[in-house]
């Protein structure tokens, strides 16, 4: 985050999709915003994340947005039959 700050300082991140069971999250995210220079940039991303009794994260795993399908799984492997 340190050097996404340094490189584009008015980064934003705008969440398009939040999905939650118990402990496991599912994010789609597209960070917006410029380089000190002016040069404008947007990218996406998929994010799965586990956390632990005390709200801590405690894995996560990243995914270019054409792999959805991928994080879906993961997010369903994690979250488990017993929780659903």
């Amino acid at each position: 985050m340190r050097t996404l700050t340094e490189v584009a300082p008015d980064a934003v991140f705008v969440r398009t999709k939040i999905y939650s069971s118990g402990p496991v999250g599912l994010f789609c995210s597209r960070v917006l915003g410029s380089t000190i220079e002016g040069n404008a940039y947007e990218w996406a991303h998929v994010l799965v994340v586990r956390l632990d009794d005390d709200g801590r994260a405690v894995r996560h795993e990243a995914f270019p947005e054409d792999r959805w399908t991928e994080a879906l799984a993961l997010f369903d492997e994690w979250v488990g039959p017993s929780t659903r």
